[in-house]
């Protein structure tokens, strides 16, 4: 594995089920603990899920994509592995999880990541089970000192089926980017 090709990280993120009318609130109110926010940017993201047909990696927290339209530097393939459950609520779920990101085109798993899901997928076919369209507003909150706490994301997703939206939904995310779990 070389460093140009591929990069290994923990996150600890919370997602949050919202519903359509929900806005973002004040993001510098006093209890979010950020001195700032930069200007939000907008993303148009394509993910394509791979599994077995049975689901045997999403069964097991395990989330194996390859995604576009964030930048050079995040598209390409993301494997995440289960590293721990930090909270649950009924609408959120905090967990850490393990990303390696290997750089490469959508039609080819690289070798690395096809081998560190091989304990789950076993002899089983890897293929694409489903295609996500996200559409992303990202802000990041920052302390007095300019250092990074915590990225939100609210995303519209529509999951794709065949050509056609099957199903829309939305999401908002908050990942921790230096300001420590309680920041979440």
């Amino acid at each position: 594995m070389t460093p140009a090709a591929s990069s290994q990280a923990v996150e600890v993120e919370a997602k949050f089920r919202v519903h359509p009318p929900f806005e973002i609130p004040d993001l510098l109110d006093s209890r979010s603990g950020a001195a700032s926010v930069d200007e939000p940017i907008h993303h148009e993201l394509r993910a394509v899920y791979w599994d077995t047909s049975d689901l045997r990696l999403a069964r097991e927290g395990i989330t194996l994509r390859h995604r576009s339209g964030e930048g050079e530097d995040a598209d390409g393939w993301h494997l995440k592995l289960p590293a721990g459950k930090i909270r649950t609520d009924p609408d959120a779920s905090a967990v850490s999880r393990e990303e390696v990101r290997v750089a490469g085109n959508s039609e080819t798993i690289p070798a690395e990541l096809r081998g560190l899901v091989l304990p789950w997928s076993r002899t089983a076919v890897l293929g694409p089970v489903a295609t996500l369209l996200t559409n992303r507003t990202a802000y990041v909150l920052r302390d007095a000192s300019g250092a990074k706490l915590v990225e939100l994301t609210d995303d519209l997703v529509s999951v794709v089926n065949a050509g056609h939206v099957a199903v829309r939904f939305r999401e908002s995310e908050v990942e921790d980017k230096g300001g420590g779990v309680a920041a979440i």
